[in-house]
Order: structure tokens, then sequence, then C-alpha cells
């Protein structure tokens, strides 16, 4: 088996926050708030925050939650929020250029061009400032999706940081996972972590890879691996012919699988 790829910079002087300020951005129907910002503050002292030394980010804070008045619009772009954090920004907080402004969108705002998924972006005051999103329904569900996203505003800020890899891969390119340090642990299993109480997913690290350990296994030996699938039938029948094939509906049990009208 080929050896995993490692993931290295853009460029020689790594494009990361040393020091990242979060600050968590809730509108009046963001659930969740209290307890979001614990998740915050024990995710950027645990373990696996620790072990993003090896790419350059240092210890973090999370600072003062801002509370937005106005309620979510129905439907916004990604556009459009980056144009809502370049006006507001300065307001939230005074700017030094380390700040991971959070945003957590209730489930019931779409984003059009960027529906049901989280990302993390940035955009231009004085200097940039950089911003992740987060569709959220609750801590217990989305706690993964904001770690995802806040590690990897951390390490590749402005797109300039930690994203390539060392050599060509075609198992990686082919996924279509993307190489930032979260994406190529996308596919991995989840672990539990009994700090969080919750389901969480590891980041890629090359120092696991020197040691011949999986690159996504959590960076804390007491959280154990885990997967899952669904259970599905081991067989199924197709009534033929089909008269109406736009009328079709699919039936299946464990007892009595079948395919019919």
């Amino acid at each position: 088996m080929p050896p995993f790829p490692k993931l290295i910079s853009y460029n020689s002087k790594a494009d990361v926050i040393k020091n990242p300020v979060v600050i968590p951005v809730f509108f009046p129907s963001t659930p969740d708030q209290a307890n979001t910002v614990k998740f915050l503050q024990k995710a950027t002292s645990d373990a696996n925050w620790t072990a993003l030394a090896r790419y350059g980010v240092g210890a973090a804070t999370v600072g003062q939650a801002v509370n937005v008045s106005q309620n979510p619009p129905a439907k916004i772009s990604t556009a459009e929020i980056s144009q809502f954090v370049q006006n507001n920004a300065a307001t939230w907080t005074t700017l030094h250029g380390s700040e991971i402004f959070m945003l957590y969108y209730p489930t019931s705002t779409q984003i059009t061009d960027n529906p049901g998924s989280g990302y993390h972006s940035s955009t231009t005051q004085t200097s940039p400032v950089v911003f992740g999103v987060i569709p959220y329904s609750s801590l217990m569900e989305d706690a993964y999706l904001q770690y995802h996203e806040l590690v990897e505003a951390a390490t590749d800020p402005l797109g300039g940081g930690i994203y390539l890899l060392d050599r060509d891969d075609i198992s990686y390119s082919s996924f279509g996972m993307g190489t930032e340090i979260g994406d190529m642990c996308v596919l991995s299993d989840f672990y539990y972590s009994a700090e969080f109480g919750t389901s969480m997913k590891s980041v890629w690290s090359n120092q696991r890879i020197a040691s011949g350990q999986s690159p996504c296994a959590a960076s804390s030996g007491s959280l154990d691996m885990f997967g899952a699938v669904p259970n599905m039938p081991t067989s199924f029948k197709e009534t033929s012919p089909i008269p109406n094939p736009a009328a079709l509906k699919y039936e299946w049990s464990d007892s009595n699988p079948t395919w019919g009208e």
C-alpha cells in the first residue's frame, strides 16, 4: 500500500492564524447558545486542538459572544453573508486580524448557494476578516461540523495555508474530499468524545503518519473510533411487467423484502 500523503502549506511560510480569537455570532433564533460557548471553550483547549501546533496554530481563546438583534432572513447567499460580516465585524469587536467569527444560522435560514453545509471564508475590512458559517440545529447534532470549520479556518484562513498534498494522490482527488485538514478525514470514522458527550471527527495529522498511525485517529487515546452502516435487506424481488413506472413504490423488510408497485 502506498504511504499516506502529507499536507503542506501553499508557501514556505504557512498562512495560518497563530493564536485565534473565536467569536460566536448568534441570532435570536439560534439554539443552544450557552452550551455552544462552553463547547468552543473546551474545543479550543482539548488534545486535538493542542495538536494543531504541528501546523503552526497555537493557543486559542473564545471572545465575547455577539448577539445580533435582528432575525436572520429566510434566504441568504454566501456573498450576502460575506457582506454582512464586512459591514458589521468592526462593530462586533476591535479587530486585530486574529479573529474567527463563527456565525450560527438556524436551519430555518436557507443558504441558497451552499444549502445544508457549513463553510469558512474571509472578507476584508482594513485587513482580512475570517469567519465560519454553521447551519445550526443543536449542539449534539452539529458539534463536529463547527469544529471542522473552526480548525480549517485557523489552518487555512485565506486559501494560502495548510491544504496542499506533498504529492499527487488519486485516492483523495477522485473522491473530491478537498485537501484541508478536516476535509481529508471527512470519509473516516467518527469518534465518541466523552468530554463533549457527542460524536466528533478528527483532523489530518502528518505526525501520526510518521508514527505509523492512522492520520485521522483522535489525538487522545481515550477516545474510541466507531463507524455505522444501515441495516439493509439482503434480497429483493421485482414485479414484471411494470405497468406504470412512474407509480413505483419501494418496500422492504428484513423478514420479507419486496420491490413492487
